[in-house]
């Protein structure tokens, strides 16, 4: 009896923490979608002074400049978050490694609400727009997604690490269908702002009072550490990751995978809007189908492919989904073939949930400091935010000029991601099927970075 109380406290334990992560996930995503439906009214007021594009307004010149001068100045403000994120990253995670996953996440948790107060200010207070850009940026200092995959790598080990990213991604694509939904019925501002707060305080108090601290919570509940370096310098850590083949191969893998999937969702409306005319009520349906395939490869498809597939071919047949829905839109002339892509969408979401537990799986096994190598992946994904969307709408804005023997050629976005999408399958096929499983070296060589075996 007493060996098996360590595991019934672990599962207990993991159970109740999983819990409040996904709340707190879910929660906090759902109060940004409620404020994010507010932001586009309150950004053209603080610019005219009033709402220019409302009623009869909608197309004018005073619109259109509107919608200009605040889309620049967004870019402008999205640019240099992204750059704060990409440098914050790998510090983030050392403090994590010296001061405990907890203490930093509620940090994190507290500075992504300056920005929601001063959405609430420039409402209630009439303060300038530009409160609510500056409280945008402060709370890149202390980026949350680094911080939760650390605790996701703490508190998950190669059995079930899949299936609680699974979740994670399933609460992501749910939380994202909260806010438009209401906000079809709901359209009053100060509604919609008082959703934004309560769905936002209760992430709060979940971060606070129900989130537990995971670092070294293996060795809490009976289980073994990793031995890590944590004295290594940062670029110490660079250096090795660099060097050690399968977690540069995984560097290059986040690299060329984080280009790709948001230079296409930046571009592909634009897309649909050119070649299709697609209206608000056919993204709305297509959307849904989104929803409702990514949930379902989350919750279901992801545990019946564990009992019947290795990792490796669970990822390798993701990525062919996500091959297949890219080339149904090069070739798509109708939206017969958007359907099936779009529904091949949630197959091709576990990809990102793979990705995500090979950071972590490199990030345990490297002998290094954890939050320091996850804040590196984490630096390499946010690096491509700034070039994927200027890159491909530069090859979107392209192929709408008649350089193709007198020819426009608007699919030329998706036949550049297919080309990247090729490179993906590759450099995961390279990738050892050990890495996938979280291997772990032996405890007296753990203190050295140790490449997967093949």
């Amino acid at each position: 009896m007493e060996v098996e109380r360590p595991s019934r406290a672990r599962q207990g334990g993991k159970a109740a923490a999983w819990a409040a992560a996904v709340v707190l996930l879910f929660f906090d995503g759902v109060g940004e979608g409620f404020g994010g439906l507010v932001l586009p009214d309150l950004a053209v007021i603080g610019y005219a002074g009033y709402d220019a594009c409302a009623g009869a307004g909608k197309g004018s010149k005073a619109c259109d400049d509107a919608i200009a001068a605040v889309t620049s100045t967004g870019v402008t403000v999205q640019m240099a978050a992204s750059i704060l994120n990409l440098l914050c990253n790998p510090i983030v995670g050392r403090a994590a490694d010296r001061f405990g996953r907890r203490p930093v996440i509620i940090l994190a948790v507290l500075a992504s609400k300056i920005s929601s107060l001063s959405v609430l200010f420039v409402y209630y207070l009439r303060w300038p727009f530009y409160f609510f850009y500056a409280g945008s940026l402060l709370q890149s200092f202390v980026p949350t997604g680094v911080l939760f995959n650390i605790w996701a790598m703490d508190m998950t080990d190669e059995g079930d690490r899949t299936t609680f990213f699974g979740i994670i991604a399933a609460a992501t694509i749910l939380q994202s269908a909260v806010a438009p939904t209401v906000g079809e019925v709901v359209t009053d501002p100060a509604t919609l702002l008082d959703f934004m707060v309560f769905f936002k305080l209760i992430a709060v108090l979940v971060a606070i009072f129900l989130l537990p601290e995971s670092k070294g919570f293996s060795l809490r509940a009976g289980g073994v550490a990793p031995e890590t370096t944590s004295d290594m310098s940062y670029w110490e850590c660079c250096k090795r990751l660099v060097q050690d083949p399968t977690s540069r191969t995984v560097l290059i893998l986040v690299l060329v995978s984080s280009a790709v999937t948001r230079g296409t969702a930046d571009v592909s409306g634009q897309y649909n809007k050119n070649v299709f005319g697609m209206t608000s009520r056919l993204r709305a349906t297509f959307t849904l189908i989104g929803v409702a395939s990514g949930l379902f490869c989350n919750l279901v498809l992801l545990k019946l492919m564990k009992t019947r597939l290795s990792t490796k071919r669970q990822v390798l047949i993701s990525m062919s989904a996500g091959m297949v829905s890219v080339f149904l839109n090069l070739v798509a002339r109708s939206l017969g073939p958007l359907y099936v892509a779009t529904a091949l969408g949630g197959l091709t979401s576990l990809l990102g949930t793979f990705v995500n537990v090979l950071k972590v799986n490199v990030a345990q096994t490297s002998g290094m400091p954890a939050g320091a190598v996850v804040g590196l992946f984490e630096s390499a994904s946010e690096l491509m935010a700034l070039v994927g969307p200027p890159f491909f709408t530069a090859v979107f804005l392209a192929s709408l000029k008649p350089i193709f023997w007198g020819q426009k050629f608007p699919q030329l976005i998706w036949a550049v991601a297919l080309v990247m999408n090729a490179c993906v399958f590759q450099l995961l096929y390279m990738i050892p099927a050990a890495a996938y499983d979280a291997w772990q070296p032996p405890a007296e060589s753990s203190a050295a970075l140790t490449s997967f075996p093949v």
